[in-house]
């Protein structure tokens, strides 16, 4: 690039404006947990009261439309939360994983029932694929990690049992 393209390039340029003064702390960080978790809006009360009653203060949040379910799926964005979650350990050597779905989720619709029961046993189902694929990828990559299954129901959590590979 010349020093004329270079100038031109600096004088068009906008302007940064600072919206509103923050203090982040620098220090370094180990993550409780990685969750991931559907983008829906609906959910996020409930995402925060739970990661208070388990205590976890740091979380590294991976958010797709329909959760966990993209990893049992084995789609794209299910290989790129395989990946989130593996930096989240490298990165803060991240305690524990925790996937979730959550009951009448866009991303699920036609699939999943409308039903709360049905809705409760396909999250069930879709939740315990998705653990064991995250277990085999952890495992593979040496970074054994405890899976934690959530199921958000529109009238509570509900945990589901990670199947033990035999």
């Amino acid at each position: 690039m010349s020093q004329e393209q270079f100038e031109k390039n600096e004088q068009s340029k906008s302007e940064l404006k600072l919206l509103k003064k923050i203090e982040v702390s620098q220090e370094h960080y180990k993550a409780d947990a990685a969750t991931v978790t559907c983008i829906d809006d609906r959910f996020t009360d409930s995402v925060e009261a739970v990661k208070k009653e388990m205590g976890w203060d740091r979380v590294d949040s991976v958010k797709w439309a329909g959760g966990a379910a993209e990893i049992a799926k084995g789609s794209l964005e299910g290989k790129a939360a395989l990946g989130q979650i593996e930096k989240s350990i490298n990165l803060h050597d991240t305690k524990e994983i925790v996937l979730t779905m959550h009951e009448d989720c866009g991303a699920c619709k036609g699939v999943m029932p409308e039903d709360h029961k049905g809705a409760l046993g396909f999250m069930q189902e879709e939740l315990e694929k998705a653990g064991m694929v995250v277990q085999k990828f952890l495992a593979e990559k040496g970074k054994s990690r405890p899976i934690r299954l959530l199921a958000y129901g529109l009238d509570g959590v509900y945990e589901v049992d990670l199947p033990q590979v035999q």
